[in-house]
């Protein structure tokens, strides 16, 4: 027995030694890192180069770290909070047709690698998305112009476009894709300010994405152009124009697409629409003045919303889309694809520096 508790006192003593030498080296270390972090800082290298590091800190998102306690505290809150959740159903031999063209647009985007787009017809297939029990028919394809729209098939982006009567959440056409597509909330917080501003706000929005029951993550929705949009913000419907990314900005010959061009086109809308068209052109070839041509109080508005948020793509005339209003035949902007590109507000990113004259 004597033996036996020399032994268990032996092994105690050794376990007390080892989480006292663990104490020191702790500590010790604590002390290193402290000593050298005080030399540095009083170094002419800190004192000359301190804004740099400083930036370079904030643009590569190593300060945002010191946010992560916060963000596991409301990731652990959203566990409790039911999550907006949208389901979209393609059968086997769609979805294959949907993946056959993925690989071609990735093949050719690759071939394409210093423009990095894709211009190349999508295939549309059939589908549904499942809604209070109730599955709305839909034609599905996919979308975007960059790689990262379809690297992988399981964070591929979709275009929808609902048929007949179907409506989700009171629209018709939209999107659905990653939110950093988009810069995440950035996007969400650009809509919400035009809106403010009384002016055309897409539905801009996040759900649970589900593709055939199997869940995708986190996804964005963002409303198409059309009818639906310009009745639901209180607009007479009419037409509604992006210029062709492949036109050069500061071309004085531009070239319109007119969205919903089957409804537009007919004999009976297309007087309308060629109206619209011809002041766009009027005004970009310098025969007519921005009076005459848009309603400046809510380009004012657009202008200053890009201004506040820093999503100076906006403002690109690829991305702003023009809604020409048939009761006073002025063009309004409806934003599109802000996309802030300052990763976050802090003062102390001072390389960047936006110009909005060089953007618009």
């Amino acid at each position: 027995m004597r033996i036996k508790n020399k032994k268990n006192s032996n092994f105690l003593n050794f376990k007390i030694n080892q989480l006292l030498a663990l104490k020191i080296y702790f500590l010790f270390s604590i002390f290193v890192v402290v000593l050298i972090s005080i030399l540095f800082f009083n170094t002419g290298f800190w004192d000359r180069n301190k804004k740099n590091i400083i930036t370079l800190a904030h643009l590569n998102g190593i300060i945002n770290y010191k946010h992560y306690p916060e963000i596991l505290y409301h990731k652990g809150n959203s566990l409790f909070i039911n999550q907006k959740k949208i389901y979209l159903n393609i059968n086997q031999k769609n979805t294959y047709k949907l993946e056959q063209n993925r690989q071609n647009i990735l093949k050719n985007i690759e071939l394409r690698s210093i423009t990095n787009r894709a211009h190349q017809e999508f295939v549309e297939v059939t589908g549904s998305i499942t809604s209070k029990d109730k599955k709305l028919r839909s034609d599905i394809r996919l979308k975007g112009d960059r790689k990262i729209h379809f690297q992988s098939r399981e964070n591929s982006s979709y275009k929808l476009t609902l048929k007949k009567d179907n409506y989700f959440n009171q629209m018709k056409k939209f999107s659905l894709q990653k939110p950093r597509i988009r810069n995440y909330l950035h996007e969400w917080i650009f809509h919400e300010l035009l809106g403010e501003g009384n002016l055309i706000k897409i539905n801009y929005d996040f759900y649970d994405f589900y593709l055939n029951g199997e869940y995708q993550g986190y996804y964005n929705l963002e409303e198409g152009f059309g009818k639906t949009l310009l009745e639901r913000n209180n607009r007479r419907n009419g037409p509604i124009f992006s210029i062709f990314e492949e036109i050069k900005e500061s071309s004085k010959d531009q070239k319109f697409e007119l969205y919903n061009k089957n409804y537009w086109t007919k004999k009976e809308n297309i007087q309308v629409a060629q109206k619209a068209v011809q002041n766009l052109n009027n005004f970009f070839s310098g025969n007519a003045s921005a009076e005459d041509i848009f309603d400046l109080s809510k380009w004012a508005w657009f202008f200053a919303v890009v201004d506040l948020t820093y999503t100076y793509h906006g403002a690109a005339l690829k991305s702003v889309k023009f809604y020409f209003n048939p009761i006073n035949e002025k063009i309004e902007p409806i934003g599109y694809d802000g996309h802030r590109l300052l990763p976050n507000f802090n003062k102390s990113i001072l390389s960047y520096k936006p110009n909005l004259n060089k953007t618009i």
